[in-house]
């Protein structure tokens, strides 16, 4: 999780988890392919990063849910939420066109009723 937590992207996580594995063999013990795989999944299931996504792939049947394939998809999806963030803006705003901020709502003036007195709905402590 601390790998995942200190990157920047889901390419990036990637990349550090390809760099472990060839460290791995290096320190000739190496780490099988669903070793990566699965810790990647693992901390984007804790972490609800992804979670369409992770639904399809978790769909995959489990011959196609290789660490590949995994590379493949998330770097697929990572591509695609970046070209939308291009087009229309860092921030998803629901209900909001393009992705804009909502509108400040401006402050209401006091009420005066009939006999001159103020309603500001303000209570007494």
């Amino acid at each position: 999780m601390q790998l995942y937590t200190e990157c920047d992207s889901i390419p990036q996580y990637i990349q550090l988890l390809k760099k472990a594995q060839r460290r791995s063999i290096y320190g000739n013990l190496p780490v099988a392919n669903n070793i990566p795989t699965a810790t990647a999944i693992n901390a984007l299931l804790s972490t609800g990063d992804y979670k369409d996504n992770m639904t399809t792939w978790l769909g995959k049947g489990d011959t196609e849910r290789t660490w590949t394939n995994f590379k493949k998809h998330f770097s697929k999806v990572y591509l695609t939420e970046e070209q939308q963030n291009k087009y229309f803006g860092e921030e998803a705003h629901p209900g909001q066109p393009f992705g804009g901020d909502v509108a400040p709502q401006q402050p209401q003036p006091p009420i005066n009723n009939a006999a001159g007195i103020t309603i500001n709905n303000d209570f007494p402590a």
